[in-house]
């Protein structure tokens, strides 16, 4: 068992999850909108609050994600050189 320290995968695992993390919160918001619209709105379960906080998680995701990206670019030249 290799216990040797690979970078790429360490950026790749995180971008994952950061891609992951959006992909709930907009599961999320997606079916609280379908509750919203159907014929039983008292189903829905985000306030207006929550769906604020939900889209500033969703930005410091995308930030995170942002920042891997740039990262794993700066490990591409690297390796290059």
């Amino acid at each position: 068992m290799s216990t040797e320290f690979d970078p790429a995968a360490y950026l790749a695992r995180n971008l994952r999850q950061c891609t992951d993390g959006i992909d709930e919160i907009a599961r999320l918001v997606s079916e609280d909108a379908n509750r919203r619209e159907c014929d039983d709105p008292d189903t829905a379960f985000l306030l207006p609050g929550s769906v604020a906080n939900l889209m500033a998680a969703v930005q410091q995701l995308a930030g995170q994600a942002s920042t891997i990206c740039d990262d794993m670019q700066e490990l591409a030249d690297s390796r290059r050189r």
